[in-house]
């Protein structure tokens, strides 16, 4: 499957990967895959890869080869198999999805993580979110302009990374906002993307320049 690039040539984003896109790994070939990495593959390439062109982001190079998130899950498939089942889960909650965007590029903020921050600016302004709001979550800032509830998740996310608690007024307001059902939806998602960003960061694995 190959991806659509509106600003790089296709052999010019496949030299640079040659040199970076993979961080501290190997960018693995489809061809050279296990049994296990390639059932992992082929699950990448059927459902996230449509949804990653749809976006605007490169998750895929025209060789086959998958980059981001995606290469670091090939190289463990079976704790892959359980990371998926995880965010299966979260896709079924009834979290809208500005929510989900504002804690996602939250959660990416403060971990500098930089293919989240890629690939997550551009799902949110796909559905909806400007620039300037995109913006100002990644500097760390409230942004103007999202829901009252983007707003109560934003402040959520923000306290229980740094002050590793939530005070009572801001649960008040999440539980009156989500129930305690979209709560622990909410904690499931910033530790979910916690752990895509540690996994990135240790592996250093970057965004694709402009």
């Amino acid at each position: 499957m190959t991806q659509g690039y509106s600003t790089r040539r296709d052999h010019d984003l496949a030299a640079e990967d040659a040199v970076r896109l993979g961080g501290r790994l190997d960018l693995l070939a489809p061809q050279e895959l296990t049994e296990a990495q390639r059932q992992i593959y082929d699950l990448i390439s059927s459902e996230h890869m449509p949804k990653a062109e749809k976006s605007g982001y490169v998750g895929q190079l025209p060789d086959g080869r998958v980059i981001g998130l995606y290469n670091v899950l090939l190289y463990s498939p079976e704790l892959t198999m359980g990371l998926g089942a995880w965010m299966d889960g979260l896709s079924r909650s009834n979290l809208a999805d500005e929510v989900r965007e504002v804690v996602i590029l939250a959660v990416g903020a403060m971990w500098r993580s930089e293919y989240q921050l890629y690939a997550h600016a551009a799902i949110a302004r796909q559905i909806g979110l400007s620039d300037k709001m995109i913006d100002a979550i990644k500097e760390e800032r409230e942004p103007d302009g999202i829901s009252a509830d983007a707003v109560v998740a934003y402040r959520f996310t923000c306290s229980l990374l740094s002050q590793r608690r939530v005070d009572d007024d801001l649960y008040a307001q999440a539980v009156a906002a989500f129930t305690i059902p979209g709560i622990a939806a909410l904690v499931h998602l910033i530790g979910l993307y916690q752990t895509v960003s540690a996994l990135l960061n240790c592996f250093q694995v970057p965004a694709p320049s402009n």
